[in-house]
């Protein structure tokens, strides 16, 4: 009985750090959303902590740190489309056509 009591604290306190850092991240986001990045530079800077903040919940509140490995196989994809799309997102940032203007 103690063994489970133990456990269950543990638990509790893991949900408890993973809370603290995903309000953290939120008000990181919030901080980081009054400067004036440009476009570019805004979308991968909210890109890299949603990718944060989506990593913590995946892993802790959907057990998936738990999981087996084709689960890490689904992450690890995920995480390289993540970057596909940063590196897409910024070489149509710099490759405009003629004749277009960039609105920052």
């Amino acid at each position: 009985m103690s063994g489970e009591t133990h456990d269950v604290r543990k638990e509790i306190k893991r949900y408890l750090i993973v809370f603290a850092a995903l309000l953290a991240l939120t008000v990181i986001t919030v901080i980081a959303s009054n400067f004036h990045f440009g476009v570019t530079l805004g979308v991968m800077i909210a890109l890299i902590i949603a990718s944060f903040k989506g990593y913590l919940v995946a892993c802790n509140f959907m057990h998936l740190s738990n999981e087996k490995k084709v689960v890490y196989l689904v992450l690890i994809l995920a995480a390289v489309f993540i970057i596909a799309m940063m590196i897409l997102f910024i070489s149509g940032h710099y490759n405009l056509p003629q004749g277009a203007h960039y609105v920052s």
